[in-house]
């Protein structure tokens, strides 16, 4: 089997990802929308296009993403608590309803804005942790 999807991918309603075992990288977007029991992302590393990943309540974790190419869009992943391996996103990066979500850990890189709508993430902690991101942060709709 290849690690490598070519084309865009749609989850939907799934418990885990366990038929994804293996996939290192997604060549276009994936979408993951409402898989309530799914609580990590396995061992993919990087989607070249967008990432949107929607009413998964216990997601815990990204696991091993380190890139996504285009928008990282999560909304309503209620326990997510952990991005660890991300570094880079090509464009807007949007956490909305994600309050246990407290770190950008290895966050280095957004092309766009960053938008933390009812996120855990606070003013405070892109001051003092990740100041190079503030400028493109809001936390107002």
């Amino acid at each position: 089997m290849s690690n490598i999807v070519n084309g865009n991918v749609k989850l939907r309603n799934l418990e885990d990802l366990k038929n994804f075992r293996g996939i290192k990288k997604i060549k276009g977007d994936l979408y993951i929308t409402n898989c309530p029991k799914l609580s990590s992302i396995n061992d993919l590393e990087e989607v070249t296009g967008n990432l949107n990943i929607r009413k998964c309540i216990i997601l815990e974790n990204l696991g091993k993403i380190e890139k996504v190419g285009k928008t990282l869009n999560i909304d309503e992943c209620l326990q997510l608590k952990h991005i660890k391996e991300l570094r880079s996103v090509g464009n807007n990066l949007v956490l909305e309803g994600c309050s246990n979500l407290l770190e950008l850990n290895k966050l280095k890189e957004v092309g766009g804005k960053i938008y933390l709508f009812e996120s855990g993430i606070t003013e405070n902690y892109i001051q003092n942790s990740k100041k190079d991101l503030l400028h493109k942060c809001t936390w107002e709709k």
